[in-house]
């Protein structure tokens, strides 16, 4: 008989036939690819059905969020699909699937849970041939110990240029478990920004997978900065030649929370190219982590890939994990990881105080400095001022969890 906690039984029993696929336990830290962040804290809770939600409020909401104006949005509440509130002005389709997925890969842990408890899975395509389409998903959360697993599968056309904003938010103690499957077409180009803004008692698991052909082009960023147990995985495929992806970075991990982002690059033609930068702000006891892999087949001959991951402490309780994963089976690659922790430097704060600044002040200038060199990489302007707005205050205004009483007093 198994010894299945009284939470797990709950949720086993939640999801009926499927149980199976759950196995006997969320995964820990005896799994190499959970071995710093384990799932086993989720086990408080039994993590019941979410209602449907109100769409007047969903409204609502997203007229807070104060968004830029788009013609394509597709949104999510609760895990369910609002089609009411979603339009694809600039031409496309979609369709909401309602039936199992049959997968050809080995599903993650993520990816069986998923599957389990999901409502619906929403196939989109925007066929619009414009110079750039600008796509917004989002995925709104509201609940007390219920469980929410949105799904997503994007396929692009040939030759297009997108841009996708994909913003998860919410209030309250739940779990959000979201799965985002991208198609890229020949010669497409994907911008793509990803903000986790969801309340600090939250937990956040999430994976993006994409799979470029030929000459497919994708920068990802993404902002983690909201839930007090977050995991952000990226997974991609570089099918074909002259295939690139880069993958920005920024954590803000602060008082009781944990964030883990986590990348793994599969190079399986010749000729493909990957980038892989993370930075990262530490306060108080917060805990961050960075895993990320690039793996070259034998295939992969003339490809490149790098890495680079920059933290910052900015208490004496803050953790950071990195581990950089160099996979190489071909010969003629270019490969390279790198990976600097540290706090604040002395010497530049006093030279910034001696331009009559205050130390908080000092300190405030460079944190900017440091998590702009991230936000300036995301190429469409009306999203990168919307993702600063979100980001400088948790950088400063006296936040204890910073700069620390005294320097408050100083600011």
């Amino acid at each position: 008989m198994n010894d299945f906690s009284e939470n797990w039984r709950k949720l086993r029993l939640r999801a009926g036939k499927k149980a199976e696929l759950l196995g006997n336990a969320w995964p820990t830290k005896k799994e190499e690819a959970y071995h710093y962040a384990s799932l086993s804290s989720l086990d408080k809770k039994a993590w019941a059905e979410p209602v449907y939600p109100e769409e007047e409020s969903i409204a609502e909401k997203i007229f807070l969020l104060d968004l830029p104006e788009v013609k394509n949005r597709m949104v999510f509440a609760n895990g369910y699909f609002i089609s009411s509130l979603s339009f694809l002005e600039d031409g496309g389709d979609w369709k909401v699937k309602k039936e199992e997925r049959v997968s050809e890969k080995s599903f993650s842990f993520e990816e069986r849970l998923n599957d389990v408890f999901r409502k619906e899975q929403l196939l989109l395509k925007v066929s619009s041939r414009v110079d750039l389409s600008e796509l917004q998903l989002l995925f709104l959360n509201e609940g007390k110990s219920v469980s929410f697993h949105p799904s997503v599968v994007l396929q692009t056309i040939e030759g297009q240029k997108l841009s996708v904003c994909e913003v998860h938010v919410g209030d309250g103690e739940f779990l959000e478990n979201a799965l985002v499957e991208v198609k890229c077409e020949k010669s497409s180009t994907l911008f793509w920004t990803k903000a986790q803004l969801n309340a600090s008692e939250a937990a956040s698991l999430s994976l993006t997978d994409f799979s470029l052909e030929k000459s497919a082009r994708v920068s990802f960023t993404l902002l983690a900065k909201g839930s007090a147990f977050a995991r952000e995985v990226v997974r991609a495929e570089l099918k074909a030649e002259n295939a690139f992806l880069e993958t920005n970075g920024l954590q803000l991990s602060g008082k009781n929370q944990l964030v883990d982002f986590n990348v793994s690059i599969a190079h399986e033609a010749n000729h493909t190219e990957s980038q892989q930068s993370l930075k990262t702000l530490v306060s108080g006891n917060g805990h961050a982590i960075f895993q990320g892999k690039s793996a070259i087949s034998k295939r992969g001959n003339k490809s490149s890939a790098h890495q680079k991951s920059d933290a910052l402490l900015l208490s004496d309780k803050g953790i950071f994990d990195v581990k950089p994963e160099l996979e190489i089976f071909a010969d003629d690659v270019k490969c390279s990881h790198g990976a600097t922790v540290g706090a604040l430097d002395d010497q530049d704060i006093f030279y910034i105080r001696s331009r009559g600044v205050s130390l908080g002040g000092a300190k405030r200038l460079l944190l900017f400095s440091f998590v702009n060199e991230v936000l300036d990489r995301i190429s469409d302007e009306k999203i990168r001022f919307w993702a600063q707005a979100h980001v400088f205050p948790f950088l400063g205004g006296g936040d204890e969890e910073i700069f620390g009483t005294e320097e408050k007093r100083d600011l």
